[in-house]
């Protein structure tokens, strides 16, 4: 009895670490929006971007058609501060796949200049026109 001979083909997609970049180089004042980019390397559109921060609670996903997707962060506190990471994660042919994490980008906030009251975001003015 012959046996037919069955071939079983199996593919991979290897993904390239995403990158990260801000449109502040990192630094950043509080009370500020912010927008951080994800963007990828690849042919596989069609995914979802995941941006985390690392040592805190600040994580969103967002679909694109496109190699990349923006994060806004609007009007930053000390919470936003800290190490962010990009993940990438497709679906070819009926199959999941995933990047690695990008690079870690070290984001810090820095308290603004209270010393006139047009950059007083919480209601304290040091010439003591308002109180809290």
């Amino acid at each position: 009895m012959k046996h037919p001979l069955c071939y079983l083909l199996y593919f991979s997609v290897i993904l390239p670490n995403p990158t990260i970049s801000t449109n502040t180089g990192g630094a950043v004042t509080w009370g500020q929006d912010v927008s951080i980019t994800c963007s990828i390397s690849t042919q596989h559109l069609g995914g979802t971007f995941t941006l985390q921060q690392s040592s805190g609670s600040f994580r969103k996903s967002q679909t694109s058609s496109t190699n990349s997707a923006v994060f806004r962060i609007p009007e930053v506190n000390f919470s936003n501060e800290g190490l962010y990471q990009c993940h990438y994660h497709t679906r070819v042919s009926g199959r999941e796949f995933s990047s690695p994490q990008s690079s870690s980008y070290q984001t810090r906030v820095s308290s603004r200049d209270f010393s006139s009251p047009e950059s007083d975001p919480v209601g304290l003015s040091v010439a003591g026109k308002r109180n809290i």
